[in-house]
């Protein structure tokens, strides 16, 4: 963690038999700093540093759990602080 490269980012929604389905995806090289995904009805919005990274909208599920998923070269993934409010 530290340094700045291209990275792969994406939305992606679990569905009910476990499978994933990509709902945006991208690169950034801004990937040091504030990681925020917001919610707000059916659009996702994924930010790095307040700046927009992904949106998505999406409207199958209506509540459920959220999480992160990270992969990436051992020491060059971190996640310092999750929360989820």
């Amino acid at each position: 963690p530290g340094s700045s490269s291209t990275v792969m980012v994406a939305i992606y929604r679990r569905n009910a038999n476990g499978t994933l389905t990509t709902l945006a995806s991208g690169t950034t090289t801004d990937n040091v700093g504030t990681l925020e995904f917001v919610l707000s009805g059916t659009s996702l919005t994924l930010r790095m540093n307040g700046n927009d990274l992904l949106t998505a909208t999406d409207s199958v599920f209506t509540s459920g759990s959220a999480g992160l998923r990270l992969s990436g070269a051992v020491g060059t993934v971190g996640v310092t602080n999750f929360n989820v409010t």
